[in-house]
This record gives C-alpha cells, sequence and structure tokens, in this order.
C-alpha cells in the first residue's frame, strides 16, 4: 500500500513537471513589460506636454490617447484606464479614425507608408504624435520611443512640435534626444 502512494505521488509529480515545461507560452507576451513601460513613458510625458487652447473644448474635457493598429501590446496600456493626467482622464481608443478627436496618437506601425500617410493627416494640428519606428521624427511624428542598449528612451521633433503648438517643458527636453528640421 506505501509503495503505491508513493508511485501515484511521483506520476503526479511527473505529470505536473511535464505540464510545466510542455505549456505554451502564448498566455504571456515577451513584448508586455516594453509596453507597460512605454504607457508609463506616455503617462509621464502628459506632464509636461502643453497642448494650444483650442485643443480641449472644457478644463475637464478627457486626453484621448489612440491607437493606429490594434495589438496584444494594447493590455499594457490598460495601467492608464481610469488614470488621469493634468486633472483630466485619459481615455483609451482602440483604433484611430480620421474623424477621432485624438490629444495623442501612438502610431504602433513600422509600415513606413502607412505612418507617412497618417503623419500627413494630422501634421500641424494638435496631436501628439508617439511612435516606435526607425525615422519617426525625420518623418514629422513628435515623439518616438528608441532603444538603445536594452533601455527605451525617446527623441523628440522640436519642430515637428512646434508647428502642431506643443509646448514641451525643457525638464523633458533634457531628457530626450532633440531632433531639428533643417
Amino acid at each position: 500500500m506505501k509503495t503505491n502512494n508513493i508511485r501515484i505521488r511521483l506520476i503526479i509529480i511527473i505529470t505536473c513537471m511535464m505540464a510545466f515545461i510542455l505549456m505554451p507560452f502564448h498566455g504571456f507576451s515577451v513584448e508586455a513589460p516594453e509596453y507597460t513601460i512605454k504607457s508609463i513613458f506616455i503617462k509621464k510625458i502628459i506632464k509636461y506636454i502643453t497642448w494650444p487652447d483650442n485643443s480641449f473644448n472644457s478644463s475637464d474635457n478627457a486626453i484621448n490617447l489612440c491607437f493606429v493598429e490594434e495589438n496584444e501590446f494594447l493590455d499594457a496600456f490598460d495601467t492608464l484606464k481610469d488614470k488621469s493626467s493634468k486633472d483630466r482622464p485619459i481615455y483609451l481608443k482602440n483604433y484611430w479614425l480620421s474623424s477621432q478627436t485624438c490629444h495623442i496618437l501612438f502610431i504602433n506601425s513600422k509600415n513606413r507608408k502607412l505612418v507617412e500617410s497618417i503623419l500627413s493627416k494630422v501634421k500641424n494640428m494638435p496631436v501628439l504624435t508617439i511612435g516606435e519606428m526607425e525615422g519617426f521624427v525625420e518623418l514629422g511624428g513628435i515623439i518616438n520611443f528608441i532603444k538603445e542598449s536594452d533601455k527605451i528612451r525617446f527623441e523628440i521633433n522640436i519642430d515637428s512640435a512646434k508647428r502642431s503648438g506643443f509646448t514641451i517643458s525643457s525638464h523633458l527636453l533634457k531628457l530626450s534626444k532633440i531632433f531639428r528640421e533643417e
């Protein structure tokens, strides 16, 4: 009887170990930590950006954060749900449509033609464009996340920001790589 109990325990332990080893990892997003960091950056960046006066209908209007493409990483931005910044709630909108009012547009696409098309549509509008593609600020985007030595940093196109009417705090500019158009 004692030998059977030991065998059963061994079978259970081996089965659990095999299940753990063979468990698919589709439930864990490798991208999640990176996008969680980016969502935190965006919340912090908002504090150092001043939108043009006509960007909001009232002093308590929400800041609409829109995304161009739906990806699995959008769950990482759930940390911004029910949060506020600058006394304004932050609303997340999964799909960007040209008719939507977006105060921040996270262009989470690496499709250069799509990015160029979107940036041309919002050029000089009070939409804070944020990207994550090499050459984003050269195309007219305002803020671009970049990876350097496994760290996420950002660069800012201050000329594009000025054309869109944004004022960016010197504190934020000190932390970024500045890009100027010639």
